[in-house]
């Protein structure tokens, strides 16, 4: 629980000051700089959702909405996932590219469905299970955007990430069974801007 809180307040340290250039920048209005579309990267077995770009794109804040079908997850599964990603630099190549080679990423996950807990029954000792339908992970990774002239679409970035979940992180460091491939996933997704 102590972990759910320490995340609210990360997130909400975060997300104040983005709010106010939120304000700034679409007048008072709340519409997004670009859909993203993922596949994989434990937030679904496919993510979309929508996206705002601070800080001349090198911060962006999204909200998906995953989902992983029964074929894949031996069950149905909803999720919902808020994701902040900070880029280090950005390069633009001769080809008129940007390209940005160092992305990192911390994302809130929740999952939906009563295979679920948000909090264990009391016939539970206290504290003794973590609760399951919320989680944090982190990502690097790399992308390269294309500029549009003249276009509906202002420009579409593709990305690759290698994923864990801090809950994997954690169990790699203290657990020496556990393999770096046993708690990674790679995640690939592109991005369409419309502002």
């Amino acid at each position: 629980m102590k972990k759910i809180y320490i995340t609210i307040i990360f997130l909400f340290l975060v997300l104040n000051p983005l709010y106010s250039q939120l304000q700034y920048k679409h007048d008072q209005s709340f519409i997004p700089d670009f859909v993203v579309s993922q596949f994989a990267g434990y937030i679904g077995f496919v993510s979309s959702g929508v996206g705002y770009n601070f800080y001349d794109e090198s911060l962006k804040l999204e909200l998906l909405y995953g989902y992983v079908p029964k074929s894949a997850g031996g069950i149905s599964i909803h999720m919902f996932t808020c994701r902040g990603s900070y880029s280090l630099s950005h390069y633009r190549t001769f080809s008129g590219f940007l390209f940005s080679p160092l992305n990192f990423s911390f994302f809130v996950n929740y999952a939906r469905g009563n295979q679920y807990v948000l909090r264990w029954s009391p016939n539970y000792p206290k504290r003794y299970y973590r609760p399951t339908s919320i989680y944090t992970g982190e990502s690097i990774g790399m992308s390269i955007k294309k500029s549009c002239e003249n276009s509906i679409i202002k420009g579409y970035e593709f990305y690759g990430d290698v994923v864990t979940m801090s809950e994997y992180l954690y169990e790699y460091c203290k657990n020496e069974t556990v393999t770096l491939k046993d708690i990674i996933s790679l995640a690939f997704g592109v991005r369409f801007y419309f502002l």
